[in-house]
């Protein structure tokens, strides 16, 4: 489970982050967060933020898996969750609001503040709630908001005749 904040692109079904000049990060190789800090610093020295950058990009290139769930906060609010479906893309072509480092991702019907608050509404160790992407706390309260296909769920009922 991922928190992020930034903007996406419903129709096209991609979640995506900015720094953009950085270009393809399948190309750069980086070997971790520093080095994609240290290389958007060496491009745009004016960038008050690179050092946010790196761990961002880093998570979305490498550590944002299948099936991952991902808050999308607009305007300081939580607003939807999509599910990660695909690796990572630079599309400069079809970027979303000028962000090129995207993941496909399918909206969900999980309540962004239900999963939130199952997730200790805390991020994991060694991340940032800063960060425009970092792994939230997960919990076992968590796995009752994320139902999963093929996954077995006891449901009860009742009725009134």
């Amino acid at each position: 489970m991922r928190f992020i904040a930034y903007d996406t692109l419903l129709g096209r079904g991609r979640v995506a982050i900015g720094w953009s000049d950085i270009g393809d990060l399948s190309v750069l190789s980086p070997s971790n967060s520093e080095d994609i800090s240290s290389k958007l610093k060496s491009i745009r020295p004016d960038v008050k933020n690179s050092m946010m950058a790196g761990p961002s990009l880093w998570n979305l290139y490498k550590e944002v898996e299948l099936g991952d769930q991902v808050i999308i906060t607009a305007k300081g609010k939580r607003a939807c969750v999509f599910e990660i479906t695909g690796p990572y893309i630079f599309d400069q072509e079809n970027s979303v609001i000028g962000y090129s480092h995207q993941r496909p991702a399918a909206l969900t019907d999980i309540d962004p503040e239900q999963l939130w608050r199952a997730s200790d509404s805390s991020v994991a160790e060694g991340e940032n709630v800063r960060w425009t992407l970092a792994k939230c706390k997960g919990t076992k309260k968590s796995s009752f908001i994320i139902h999963l296909e093929g996954k077995r769920y006891s449901v009860t009922s009742t009725a009134i005749e």
